[in-house]
């Protein structure tokens, strides 16, 4: 199958359809008046892109998006339909001048994107509300219909999102799970209220807008001072579990191939995106654990002694107390500290069994084993692709869970697997 065929033509009908929405709307929706809250929001919308927040778990937006919502509200589809392309356009210059570039057909696509996720709401909105004051005579029904809206943007925007990621991934699982469900917290809690409030700032009189501008800029700051930390503490994590990695010369590059495989095992069984990244990140810090171990262990060709054996037996639950610490590296901790539990219960730390094992965990496993089956160690010779495989399908439903293997059989074909071994 030609995916990156289908993924063209996805966007292309996408385009296609945006656009001809957006010539339908200049023709037959009104002008909005040109005034000065119009000529604020609009500037506010590009100015806003030029300062982007990635928070955990919810992933990057910035403040047009309620500068939008506003405009919406207040001006109507046309003045959403400028609001939209200026917008997105300010984004792809900030993304220029980090030295990120963009072929023309993508920018019209991702437009086009914004424009379908925004003007469907600024249709309804206009079509069945109307545009006079918000929250004066019916307030209770005028904040329902904003939380439809701001339900029924997400849902066009995680839609046209999660069916790209998908095609763009080889159609690899359930294109569903690429929904990125903590953003429609992020939208209804945050970005919606906020655009209410520009709205209502704009009704009384549009300079009060910029009074707002001073405590916005303060928690912009704050929470861009916050996530760089946590960021900053990340990086000195990986770093550390890099440093780890090449105590042992033979494991170099373990962890990135083992959480690149196991974000393609994740996606075929159906993992949510976040389970996914998640346990692709434990995957890159799963050897953590390793700095409580010396070097006349790591590099031991012979057989470890018992008292040998039982310090490996700890190096997840040490890797996990290391992750735990830092906030955005709980749930890994979890999947970090049980990869080396067996399905049939005989593993290590806790004996676990089966199904009480985390998917993440079992998903690691699995991908750990596999590449270091088809990696030297100081030990043994590497194995084939093809007796790594069989190997793992040998040990299905007692080492490894059965369903796991079967999905990484089907991630990897022949040629995929070829380049792996070499």
């Amino acid at each position: 199958m030609n995916f990156a065929a289908i993924l063209s033509q996805f966007r292309f009908a996408v385009t296609a359809g945006a656009t001809a929405f957006a010539l339908a709307t200049l023709l037959t929706s009104q002008a909005p008046p040109l005034d000065m809250g119009l000529l604020l929001c609009l500037a506010l919308a590009v100015l806003s892109e030029r300062w982007l927040l990635v928070l955990p778990r919810y992933g990057p937006f910035t403040l047009s998006e309620s500068m939008i919502f506003a405009v919406m509200l207040r001006y109507g589809p046309v003045a959403t339909l400028f609001a939209t392309i200026l917008a997105g356009l300010s984004r792809f210059q900030r993304e220029s001048r980090h030295g990120a570039s963009a072929r023309p057909e993508f920018i019209f696509y991702s437009l086009s994107q914004s424009w379908l996720s925004y003007g469907c709401a600024a249709w309804m909105w206009s079509k069945f509300r109307g545009l006079g004051p918000i929250l004066a005579d019916q307030a209770p029904l005028d904040l329902f219909l904003m939380l439809l809206l701001a339900v029924g943007v997400f849902a066009v925007q995680a839609y046209v999102v999660a069916v790209h990621q998908w095609l763009e991934q080889q159609c690899l699982g359930d294109w569903s799970t690429r929904i990125n469900w903590p953003r429609l917290r992020l939208v209804t809690q945050a970005l919606l209220p906020l655009g209410v409030l520009l709205t209502a700032c704009l009704q009384e009189r549009p300079g009060a807008v910029l009074l707002l501008l001073g405590p916005l800029w303060v928690t912009y700051s704050s929470i861009r001072n916050y996530t760089a930390t946590l960021q900053e503490a990340q990086q000195v994590v990986s770093s550390l579990a890099e440093a780890v990695e090449r105590r042992e010369p033979h494991t170099v590059g373990h962890s990135s191939r083992v959480g690149r495989l196991a974000t393609d095992m994740g996606r075929y069984l159906r993992m949510s995106e976040v389970d996914v990244r998640t346990t692709a990140s434990a995957a890159r810090l799963h050897e953590l654990g390793k700095i409580s171990l010396g070097d006349h262990i790591l590099c031991k060709s012979g057989s470890l002694q018992a008292s040998e054996w039982e310090r490996v037996r700890r190096y997840p639950e040490v890797g996990a107390e290391v992750a735990s610490h830092l906030s955005l590296s709980r749930r890994e901790a979890e999947i970090i500290r049980y990869h080396q539990e067996w399905y049939d219960g005989s593993g290590y730390p806790h004996g676990l069994l089966g199904e009480q094992i985390p998917l993440g965990s079992r998903v690691l496993s699995v991908a750990k084993a596999f590449d270091a089956m088809i990696s030297r160690r100081s030990y043994r010779s590497a194995l084939s692709w093809q007796q790594a495989l069989s190997e793992l399908r040998q040990r299905a439903g007692t080492q490894f869970d059965p369903r796991v293997v079967a999905a990484l059989q089907a991630v990897l074909g022949p040629v995929a697997l070829r380049s792996r071994a070499a």
